[in-house]
């Protein structure tokens, strides 16, 4: 029996007593799922490390691998993988409305952003 073997949910079955030539962790991850795991990875590294660098905030890859055992045979495993990431979220620039009774809506107190000066003047006189 092939070390792994894709299943029809799409999780992949690991045979414990297969003479696989490359039993590390690297090269199980290259098999999983026909490689997509690995690929997946590589992107979702890619992606979160530009957004690492562009927000100069942390960032987080996690990925989750569950074993259960085959419900058949007992030198099986079924090994399921999750990957999430967890970007860091940009600053964003608070700005300052007046409340139009008229219209009952947020009207913009000027056309340009407001300085950080301004904010913080702002801040100040609220609280």
């Amino acid at each position: 029996m092939a070390s792994t073997e894709p299943s029809p949910s799409g999780l992949v079955v690991i045979d414990l007593h297969s003479a696989s030539p490359d039993r590390s962790f690297a090269g199980w991850m290259l098999r999983q799922r026909e490689g997509a795991l690995h690929t997946q990875l590589t992107d979702a590294l890619s992606a979160l490390a530009l957004a690492v660098c562009d927000t100069c905030k942390p960032g987080e890859l996690v990925l989750k691998i569950r074993l259960t055992p085959h419900p058949e045979e007992a030198e099986l495993l079924i090994v399921k993988d999750e990957l999430t990431t967890k970007p860091p979220r940009p600053d964003t620039k608070p700005d300052v409305f007046r409340f139009d009774e008229v219209d009952l809506a947020l009207a913009p107190l000027r056309l340009e952003p407001l300085a950080q000066s301004d904010l913080q003047r702002h801040s100040q006189a609220a609280a």
